[in-house]
């Protein structure tokens, strides 16, 4: 796993975070680490659903998703309330994508979708105000806490550059229990993309982008998603972990964690069972290769001794 540089708090922070003043109290504070993931699980939805509101598009989203999971890398739930903080990594995120959104338009817009049956926040009232001096501070925040990183790598960049060379190139086929089941072999690229794409938002929602490469994900959204669709490498000499040049503990590291999120998000993907049984495997082929190489250092071992 990689190491994320702004999994501690800068110590040249300017703005002392943790003791600033938010507008509301934390609405919940997380007690298990199953409690955080769907802290965070439900707030990267809200983001996501207010970044369709606003017309941010797919990467200004995905751009405050990974501005909020930095944020509570550093900081605890306990300490901020995190609508507060989403609103202000999405009015970050659209600056930094060069999709800038008017503050007003954008905590009308998010408190509407927090409350949806409240009325539109008057710019004028005292809620608005306090709300609106709470984000920007923030936002500061924020900037300081990821060190004014704002250049953000997205695993669906991956995603979208590896699935064209690998159809165009015919280096992936469809498995024949795929095309028994009426699957096209013209479809392939349409499948594997739109699946592909469907696990990278899942990964959005977990802390996946502290602790690996954009690359590594989308390779490994690849992977499920060619599992899900029934697609293996067209020559038998070859796997996925060459194709994607994927190191193996990676894999199975990031597909556990998407896994489990999916999981608990409790919305059902077909073939899921067919990516647990996979994952099984690899796990299972980790295990004996671990075994094999212990062997081998132990046979070294003895014979020099």
């Amino acid at each position: 796993q990689l190491d994320h540089p702004h999994s501690a708090c800068n110590k040249d922070i300017i703005i002392d975070g943790a003791n600033m003043q938010s507008s509301e109290p934390p609405s919940k504070v997380p007690t298990t680490e199953a409690e955080e993931r769907g802290l965070r699980r439900k707030t990267c939805r809200f983001i996501s659903e207010a970044g369709r509101v606003l017309s941010l598009g797919r990467v200004a989203s995905a751009t405050a998703m990974v501005f909020f999971h930095r944020f509570f890398s550093a900081h605890k739930f306990s300490d901020h309330n995190r609508f507060e903080v989403a609103v202000a990594c999405i009015l970050l995120a659209a600056k930094s994508e060069e999709v800038p959104r008017k503050i007003s338009h954008v905590i009308q817009e998010c408190n509407r979708l927090k409350n949806p049956t409240a009325a539109l926040m008057d710019i004028k009232s005292h809620e608005y105000i306090v709300l609106k001096e709470s984000v920007l501070l923030l936002e500061r925040v924020v900037l300081h806490t990821i060190s004014f990183d704002l250049c953000i790598e997205h695993p669906d960049k991956f995603v979208i550059s590896s699935v064209p060379l690998l159809t165009k190139a015919q280096k992936i086929e469809y498995k024949p229990e795929a095309l028994r089941t009426g699957k096209k072999r013209s479809k392939i690229y349409d499948d594997l993309m739109q699946k592909a794409l469907s696990f990278v938002k899942d990964s959005m929602c977990t802390t996946l982008c502290l602790q690996y490469s954009s690359k590594d994900i989308g390779g490994t959204c690849v992977y499920l998603a060619s599992v899900v669709a029934g697609i293996k490498p067209t020559k038998e000499e070859e796997t996925w972990l060459t194709l994607l040049e994927l190191p193996l503990e990676v894999l199975i590291g990031i597909s556990e964690q998407i896994i489990e999120s999916v999981r608990e998000s409790r919305h059902p993907i077909k073939g899921f069972e067919k990516v647990k049984d996979e994952l099984a495997k690899l796990k299972s082929c980790k295990r004996k290769g671990d075994n094999n190489t212990g062997s081998q250092k132990r046979v070294r071992t003895s014979a020099t001794s």
